[in-house]
């Protein structure tokens, strides 16, 4: 041993025996340690070592103090040990505290924390370093365990099309990863350190999912950035405490999966298209060969004038019926002009009684069951009707060998448990409408599906199956509900539940009865666009007493009233007309006439007459097509109104 070590050993000795009486409970508590403890001379070689370090290295107290801790210790880990001890030796560096490597006896390394302090006499002299221990194989190997874990993820993100983020309780950001972020022109870990709310400040919609995701809030959204579509999720994450410390974020970029899925879209479009074109022409074809035949029967030569009656019958039978269609299709579109009012269920099924007889024929009983004590319900009219014909048409295609229809009204009250058990229903007073049939009845299958558009039992080719799909339409347009029960064998039930309104409102007019005169004397100008429409029209009113003027086009009927001094007592147009619209020809001509009154009529439109705001007391309106009877009782009814119309909102 060098001369230099066994004098600083021999100084060391020295010092620990001036402790006297202590030593032997410094030594008891130096050996029982939990940490493993050495004392080393000045150059890092032991002087004395405790059970633990002995255990923690596998070796022997002698083995241990027969070595250094420079040369226990890895030699990738060795570089900083002889710098620690200088400063410590200068009075630079107070304690040095590190994480290395040491040899264990078995060839292996053991992950030890040192903390290492210099000890002094009271002199100021450097006596020996006391180091102290602690085996953290254990945590280290959790570490690398966490780490190569993370690295795993981080490259399984990496491979992802998506975006994956943190944020801390404070919006800033503490993960920021994956390849959609390359789409975005970031590089992964960018935006780390980086407040969400100043990153995106300029943008109101993140502002507010961010705000709401660190207030606890689970978000889904989709939205738009540079062509690209993210579908984006937020979830919060929690803190010990059990507040919210922050959320993790989401994004995947869907915009093919939205391409794709508009594609599947237009396809599934076309075909819908295809099979309603065939049962549309299918029906029309029908119905135009009937109008057809009869047509050219009554005008055959010495026909008897009670048979070609017969006849024109016939073909106003099946006019009827091809309007039923068309109504049909405006309400599947949402084309059809509503008269949104307070109605009585009961009167419009009186109304259509005999329509019905008709419709359904001879084979078929009709059963009316009205209720004694009627409510009213928000709806409109033509669009009940339409929902009762619907309705019975379909009935009446089920039961093929005859059978019997029932309509029936009721007033009822829908409790929380009938809403718990049907979907869509509300709670309170509604009325029921129940039309049901002993017809062949459905499947459960066919049940499930029937008021999918386009879906129709029938034959390919004998029908649109837009029917029972206008139908539910109409109903939740009303605020309603429908439900529908059926068995083969058995028959169908339809029950409609449209809730009751606690008054009418005050602007709303009750059903008025067919005037009991049509002629008249006042003077109408009609304008409409198409010739043959325009020339019944003025025709009919002509034959019926009134002065008419007929105009073309918005710009004649204007000039026609301006050229006039005589009064023109209403206006009669279409809704859509070319340069200007109906409604706008008749704000115009109320403006210059004050008592002019409008009626409105239109085959469809693509804005209903009550979103343009010239619903209730300010219009009225007949739909095409409509009877020449029709036409009569509808002016009739509009000129004999005791109200002064107001004139039309600008």
């Amino acid at each position: 041993m060098p001369q230099d070590s066994i004098a600083e050993r021999k100084r060391t000795e020295h010092a620990l025996a001036a402790l006297g009486e202590s030593e032997a409970i410094y030594r008891a508590t130096f050996d029982e340690a939990p940490v493993g403890i050495g004392l080393t001379d000045l150059t890092g070689r032991f002087l004395r070592v405790n059970r633990r370090l002995c255990e923690l290295l596998g070796v022997s107290a002698d083995a241990l103090l027969s070595s250094t801790f420079l040369e226990l210790t890895h030699p990738d880990d060795r570089s900083d040990d002889a710098g620690a001890r200088d400063r410590l030796l200068d009075g630079t560096l107070d304690r040095y505290v590190g994480e290395k490597r040491c040899r264990h006896a078995d060839g292996r390394y053991v992950w030890v924390a040192i903390s290492v302090n210099l000890q002094r006499n009271a002199s100021g002299v450097p006596l020996y370093f006391l180091a102290t221990v602690e085996d953290i194989s254990a945590r280290r190997a959790a570490e690398d365990r966490s780490r190569s874990a993370t690295a795993h993820l981080r490259a399984v993100v990496s491979a992802l099309p998506l975006s994956l983020w943190s944020l801390d309780r404070h919006g800033v950001v503490t993960l920021s990863e994956g390849r959609l972020l390359e789409k975005l022109g970031l590089l992964p870990g960018q935006l780390v350190g980086q407040s969400q709310f100043e990153l995106y400040a300029a943008d109101s919609q993140v502002m507010d999912w961010t705000r709401r995701a660190l207030a606890g809030e689970s978000l889904h959204n989709t939205n738009e950035v540079d062509g690209i579509v993210f579908e984006t999720w937020y979830t919060p994450i929690g803190a010990p405490d059990g507040s919210v410390g922050g959320t993790i974020g989401v994004a995947v970029d869907v915009t093919e999966r939205v391409r794709l899925d508009e594609e599947l879209r237009q396809t599934q479009k076309m075909e819908a298209i295809g099979r309603l074109a065939g049962g549309i022409a299918h029906d029309f074809n029908n119905l135009l060969t009937a109008i057809t035949g009869y047509a050219e029967v009554a005008l055959e030569a010495n026909r008897p004038a009670v048979d070609a009656r017969a006849d024109i019958e016939e073909i106003l039978r099946a006019s009827q019926m091809a309007s039923a269609l068309t109504r049909q299709l405006l309400a599947f579109s949402r084309r059809q002009v509503l008269q949104v009012a307070a109605i009585d269920v009961n009167v419009v099924v009186g109304r259509i009684d005999g329509l019905l007889r008709r419709l359904i024929g001879d084979d078929v009983e009709l059963r009316i069951d009205l209720c004694e004590a009627p409510e009213c319900v928000r709806a409109d009219a033509g669009q009940i009707e339409q929902v009762i014909m619907n309705l019975a048409l379909n009935a009446r295609d089920a039961m093929p060998a005859g059978g019997c229809l029932t309509v029936e009204t009721r007033v009822v009250a829908l409790d929380d448990e009938f809403v718990a058990g049907h979907h869509g229903a509300s709670v309170g007073q509604h009325v029921r409408l129940t039309v049901s049939d002993t017809g062949i009845g459905m499947t459960e299958a066919s049940r499930r599906r029937v008021f999918e558009p386009f879906f129709t039992t029938k034959e390919q080719g004998k029908g649109t199956g837009l029917g029972l799909s206008t139908v539910y339409g109409i109903v939740k347009h009303s605020g309603g509900s429908v439900w529908v029960a059926s068995e083969l064998g058995r028959g169908t039930t339809l029950t409609v539940y449209l809730p009751v309104i606690a008054a009418a409102p005050a602007a709303a007019r009750p059903v008025v009865a067919a005037p009991a005169a049509i002629e008249g004397t006042e003077t109408v100008l009609v304008a409409e666009d198409q010739e043959a429409v325009r020339t019944i029209i003025c025709k009919t009113l002509q034959r019926h007493g009134y002065v008419v003027f007929d105009a073309a086009h918005p710009r004649d009927a204007l000039a026609i009233s301006r050229q006039n001094d005589r009064p023109i007592d209403l206006l009669l147009t279409d809704v859509v007309m070319p340069g200007m619209s109906g409604l706008e020809l008749a704000r115009t001509l109320q403006a210059e006439r004050r008592s002019l009154r409008v009626l409105f009529t239109s085959g469809y439109t693509n804005h209903t007459v009550a979103e343009s705001g010239e619903s209730g007391a300010d219009a009225e309106f007949i739909q095409k097509p409509f009877s020449p009877r029709a036409l009569l009782e509808k002016v009739r009814l509009v000129l004999d109104a005791r109200h002064q119309e107001r004139p039309l909102k600008s």
